[in-house]
């Protein structure tokens, strides 16, 4: 028998697989962070630290992106909780 609601079980399959947080991601991007860092102070030779160093430049890149969309985030329901309460209060 064929599925009575096909679009209900890829809902469902849709929902199971949740993105994370913002704050969580921006943790494990400074774990990252943090980690190439201290490979840049172990690397064996001047090649290797170039390598690292490039890597520690992107991450720090994505984690300077991750911190300005958590902030934006935090701001955005700031005001979205401000304007809830003027509009019950008037």
């Amino acid at each position: 028998m064929a599925n009575q609601n096909p679009w209900q079980a890829r809902l469902a399959k849709a929902l199971k697989d949740k993105p994370g947080d913002l704050a969580q991601a921006r943790q494990r991007t400074w774990a990252v962070l943090c980690l190439t860092y201290e490979r840049i102070g172990q690397a064996e030779d001047s090649d290797e630290q170039r390598k690292w160093v490039l890597a520690y430049v992107q991450v720090a890149a994505s984690y300077a992106r991750l911190y300005e969309g958590d902030e934006l985030e935090s701001r955005l329901a700031t005001v979205e909780a401000t304007l809830k309460r003027l509009r019950e209060e008037g």
